[in-house]
This record gives structure tokens, C-alpha cells and sequence, in this order.
């Protein structure tokens, strides 16, 4: 890995590669997506030799030369930049209409590692692969406009007690967001843990069975106001309170 020029501190416009199985290579000229290269000669008006950043959404940025009207840019320099930490899966029903896009788009910004779409007792929403493919897209942009170089996966939906069992395995703290539990920020040892997944319900809520099945299977509750908000509402606030008490010193 070469390291100058660093491309995820510069303003360089940042482009997603279409294939992110092969890894970026110095020296390499590698041909970027159609749509990416419209986009590049197209709304952003950039010109062969103009210093772009590729990105893998694993982590790995590269600092490129467009090239060929924008069918492919020349690498000079890789660089791989560490994943958010803690890393925070947002598992959360899914809420309706453009606000399941302001969510993935706001938590993306934030560092989220990972959405997980809860199929809930009260949901409206179902995941279709149509609105998978379309969250997953925004996830990329909003990884652009952020300069985060890790693009948080849209994971298959789970039942609320499923997606305990599934932070549990990962060894992650499972928090369940309630306005009756205790205030998040008093929480110290599950904020001091390397991985967190905020559990998040319905307009409605969790029912009761559900809140009980998510606790007897290792579940903490907290709570982040005293106010209901709304589910996108609450999984930025959610993240960023996250953020700000394990980076307290």
C-alpha cells in the first residue's frame, strides 16, 4: 500500500468500483461502472487527469487519474481505512415510504456497520428485493458524500428474538431502545463493547411477547428520550449517542 496522497481525506470526488471482489492494485487501470463514469463526465464535469478516489466499500480507497472519458482511471496510491468502531448494527422494522431511505442514508453517515430489517408482529413494511437493491444504492452514495469507505450490507430480515440471538453471536451487546429502560449513556458495559446492535420497533412498538422474548434472550433495554420517535429519528439518535459515550473519555 502506498501512502501519499491519502485519497480519504481529500476533496477528490469518490467513486464506488462495479467489481469490489478484486482487490485495488497500484498501477492498475481499472474501468469504472457505467453509470459511475456518466456521472463522472456527466454531473461532475471531470476531465481525463483529474484526480478521483475509488473505493471498494471493504475499506480499501484508492487515489486514481480518470482516464478515457471515464470509462477507467489509473491508481497511484492505496490506502485502506479501519472500520468504525464500535461497530453498530441497526437492526429496526423498516419505516415507510422515502424515510427507509433518510435512515440508511443518515446512518450510513454516521459509521453504522450493518442494517438488519426486523420483521415485527406490528410491521407495515416488508423487504423486497426491489427495496434492497435501492437501500443498498443510497448506502453507496451516502459512503461518497462521507468520504466512509465501508458500505454497510442490507442483511436478510429476522424476527426481533432472531436478530438478538444474531448480535449475541457476534458477540455483540444487543440493546433494545425503550423509553422505559435506563438511559443509554449509563449503560458502560455494553458501550464499552467492540461490537453494539440497537433493536428497534414498529410505529406500534414491540408487542409485549416481543419485548419479552428480546430480553429472556439477552436484550438490555435503554432508553435514548423521553419522547416516541420515529424509527429513522431513532436509530440516528441511537447511533450517534453510541458514538459520543464510548468516545468519552
Amino acid at each position: 500500500m502506498n501512502d501519499s496522497p491519502n485519497p480519504t481525506t481529500s476533496t477528490s470526488s469518490w467513486f464506488h468500483v462495479a467489481d469490489s471482489s478484486a482487490p485495488l492494485r497500484l498501477g492498475e487501470v481499472r474501468p469504472l461502472d457505467p453509470q459511475e463514469a456518466r456521472h463522472a463526465v456527466g454531473a461532475r464535469r471531470l476531465r481525463d487527469g483529474d484526480s478521483i478516489a475509488l473505493f471498494d466499500g471493504r475499506g480499501n480507497v484508492a487515489t486514481a487519474r480518470l482516464m478515457q472519458r471515464g470509462e477507467g482511471a489509473a491508481i497511484e496510491a492505496v490506502h485502506h481505512q479501519p472500520p468504525p468502531t464500535p461497530r453498530v448494527v441497526v437492526a429496526s422494522a423498516i419505516p415507510k415510504g422515502d424515510r427507509a431511505s433518510t435512515l440508511i442514508d443518515m446512518a450510513t453517515q454516521l459509521g453504522m456497520a450493518a442494517f438488519v430489517p426486523l420483521r415485527c408482529a406490528r410491521s407495515v413494511v416488508e423487504m423486497t428485493d426491489a427495496s434492497r437493491t435501492r437501500l443498498e444504492r443510497i448506502a453507496i452514495e451516502s459512503c461518497k458524500q462521507s468520504r466512509r469507505a465501508w458500505v454497510p450490507p442490507v442483511l436478510d430480515e429476522l424476527s426481533p428474538v432472531d436478530a438478538v440471538r444474531f448480535a449475541l453471536a457476534a458477540e455483540s451487546a444487543a440493546i433494545l431502545l425503550d423509553p422505559a429502560g435506563p438511559p443509554l449513556r449509563t449503560l458502560a458495559s455494553e458501550l464499552s463493547r467492540a461490537r453494539i446492535a440497537l433493536l428497534i420497533g414498529p410505529e406500534g412498538g414491540f408487542t409485549d411477547d416481543e419485548r419479552t422474548a428480546m430480553i429472556a434472550a439477552g436484550a438490555v433495554t435503554a432508553s435514548i428520550g423521553d419522547g416516541i420517535l420515529r424509527i429513522e429519528a431513532a436509530a440516528v439518535v441511537g447511533l450517534a449517542l453510541v458514538r459520543s459515550c464510548s468516545s468519552a473519555p
